[in-house]
């Protein structure tokens, strides 16, 4: 089930809904099921991302092609580029997935690619938060709650964090950059290539997929 609207945030588009496929909940056990091969390290929790600690598999390879029952999230992808009106054709794609454990959060960051996107396999009542500017006196904060099955894409340069798991449960979601080919070697540029393989290694030409 996809059931996306359009709307906005600060002026710019924000696409907001549920995708929902029948297996969602064997996606999460699957993930979980291979953490020793998709997260090295996860038992000691020393495969973390540098913002918040959560366990990520931002190596050599997109989640997608690791978890092909991912590939419905091309379906919203596609779905949500139409409602914004972009011509996705040039557009690259870089996925990862993260994993939080009890007191894990993500920092205020923002992202290289024209499009970012979160869908969440497994909240654990966590809200995302939004920000209208990088100036912590002068901004707006959205809030927005994430559920099971929640997919969200706005541009990648709007500043936003995540709330601290609080639950036992495991917090489980995938995030994408649509990203030029100009934005992808800048990213590399920038990054250093300090997580894995270069950024050009790793994301996948979005036209081939939709």
């Amino acid at each position: 089930m996809i059931d996306l609207k359009l709307s906005s945030i600060y002026s710019y588009p924000l696409v907001d809904g549920k995708c929902v496929p029948d297996n969602l909940v064997a996606i999460s056990e699957e993930i979980l099921d291979r953490s020793a091969e998709v997260f090295p390290w996860s038992e000691e929790l020393n495969n973390y991302d540098y913002m918040s600690g959560s366990w990520e598999t931002y190596h050599d390879y997109t989640c997608i092609e690791l978890f092909p029952n991912l590939s419905f999230m091309f379906n919203c992808i596609a779905e949500s580029l139409d409602l914004i009106g972009d011509n996705y054709q040039d557009y690259y794609f870089k996925s990862w997935i993260n994993v939080w454990p009890k007191g894990k959060t993500l920092n205020p960051h923002r992202h290289y690619g024209t499009w970012h996107g979160n869908y969440v396999i497994q909240d654990t009542g966590t809200e995302t938060y939004y920000a209208s500017s990088n100036d912590p006196f002068d901004r707006i904060i959205t809030p927005i709650p994430n559920y099971n099955g929640h997919f969200i894409m706005m541009p990648g340069h709007i500043l936003h964090w995540g709330q601290k798991n609080t639950s036992d449960t495991l917090r489980i979601s995938s995030a994408f950059n649509l990203s030029t080919w100009d934005q992808v070697l800048q990213e590399e540029a920038d990054d250093g290539n300090n997580r894995g393989s270069k950024v050009r290694d790793i994301v996948l030409p979005l036209k081939d997929y939709l």
